[in-house]
């Protein structure tokens, strides 16, 4: 009988288990995360107030309709789920992993990566500063806790999180103080046709987050360094 490992529990993991399961097949799902979702669609606690419309925007709808799906197969034990599992190694057919039952080792014959993307941090003077965070980990405290890392918030970066983020974080009454975008509007310009084309309601959405950001956003930055004083961090640009 085949037994199919996926690692990962975001949305391309649940699709993939959705997928085996409804041809017969009983996936074993390991994620980190306590419940499934990964972070596109990282769900709350459980009784966490904020609704699912202030979490995923114009996403709620999908990311409710996943989560409900998922749920229903594990409840129904066509999906084995390994929540807070953590997968050490991977080899000759056998995962090597550590969660809340210890150490163990599953067997598997077909291997699903979903392990997603992260963002990438480019060091610049002071990036390790007490009260400096990337902006995945400002997003997860913002998802999973209704929290906004600091009174006073300047977001430092490129590409579509930073804008996504920087909405997010205004919706949810944040002081949102720069939004700064180390690429220069003629390359975004440029981009942005290509994607037009391919996408274009994507990036109606896009120019639609940039307009809610007004003179709070800023491109072609160069980031210096990050000096701190007793108020907290500072960007140099």
């Amino acid at each position: 009988m085949t037994q199919v490992l996926i690692v990962g529990a975001g949305p391309a993991g649940m699709r993939a288990a959705e997928t085996l399961a409804t041809a017969g097949i009983t996936p074993v799902v390991v994620d980190e995360g306590a419940r499934a979702g990964g972070q596109i669609y990282r769900r709350p606690p459980r009784g966490f107030l904020r609704r699912p419309e202030a979490l995923y925007g114009s996403e709620a709808s999908k990311a409710i309709a996943l989560h409900q799906c998922f749920d229903a197969l594990v409840t129904q034990n066509r999906v084995e789920y390994r929540a807070q599992t953590s997968v050490l190694g991977l080899r000759d057919g056998t995962a090597h992993l550590s969660g809340p039952a210890g150490y163990e080792q599953i067997a598997f014959d077909r291997l699903i990566l979903a392990t997603g993307a992260m963002d990438r941090v480019v060091p610049i003077a002071g990036w390790q500063t007490g009260g400096v965070y990337p902006l995945g980990a400002m997003q997860i405290a913002l998802k999973a806790q209704g929290v906004a890392l600091g009174q006073q918030i300047v977001l430092l970066g490129t590409g579509p999180l930073l804008t996504l983020l920087a909405v997010q974080l205004v919706q949810s009454g944040a002081d949102v103080r720069a939004v700064l975008d180390t690429s220069d509007l003629r390359g975004q310009v440029r981009g942005g046709v290509a994607m037009a084309a391919a996408r274009p309601w994507v990036t109606l959405r896009g120019l639609g987050m940039r307009r809610q950001l007004g003179r709070r956003y800023h491109a072609g930055i160069t980031p210096l360094r990050i000096e701190t004083d007793e108020h907290g961090p500072t960007a140099v640009r």
